[in-house]
């Protein structure tokens, strides 16, 4: 699930660059620290990611949405990289790029449900 997750905001932002260059920039110019977390997008994104993850891992509570925000920061930045032709990956290793940060988690956590 997190791959596809992954793999659609390299497409969006394949497809719609200067959206999430607005969106990007518009983020970095929060007049607060908590502007970016408190946005409908942000927490509508790491509400899905930390569904996806408590069905991988088991994570503290304060550590899901720091984890699901550099997952969807990474997801989105790096996206945004390489639809601007500032990357040599391609999308494929873009992406598992992305996911190195679940590979982590899966190394160093139990397993849910476990």
């Amino acid at each position: 699930a997190l791959r596809q997750m992954v793999e659609f905001s390299m497409d969006f932002v394949a497809s719609y660059p200067s959206f999430a260059h607005l969106w990007m920039q518009e983020q970095l110019s929060a007049d607060t620290a908590n502007a970016f977390a408190s946005t409908p997008l942000h927490t509508q994104v790491t509400g899905l990611i930390i569904e996806v993850l408590e069905r991988l891992v088991v994570l503290e509570p304060d550590q899901k949405l720091s984890v699901a925000t550099s997952i969807f920061g990474a997801a989105l930045f790096t996206a945004r990289m390489r639809a601007s032709g500032q990357t040599g990956l391609d999308r494929g290793q873009t992406v598992r790029a992305v996911l190195l940060t679940v590979d982590g988690l899966r190394a160093t956590r139990p397993a849910a449900g476990s």
